[in-house]
């Protein structure tokens, strides 16, 4: 059985809109929560649509199946950007 970590993060929208989550590791290795959501793991180019609040992030990563580094970036989609500030992460 492969060993996942999760990680998390806190991040509060100023403005509706889409943004891009840029991940360094497969996205076949990763499951995703929003909001304790299960979401799909959006590939580089899917963005994904949030409101505005403060919203949780939650990443479970295999260990077995990366290189044990995980990044993440939070990027504005080109056709509707989201303003979006992280508060905080959590290992």
């Amino acid at each position: 059985m492969p060993r996942t970590v999760l990680l998390r993060c806190s991040i509060d929208v100023k403005q509706a809109g889409q943004v891009l989550l840029k991940l360094n590791q497969p996205i076949e290795a990763i499951s995703t929560w929003l909001d304790s959501r299960p979401t799909p793991t959006p590939g580089p180019d899917e963005p994904i649509s949030l409101t505005v609040g403060k919203h949780r992030l939650v990443f479970g990563v295999k260990v077995d199946s990366t290189n044990g580094q995980f990044g993440m970036q939070i990027v504005p989609a080109e056709s509707r950007p989201a303003a979006v500030e992280i508060l905080a992460t959590f290992p």
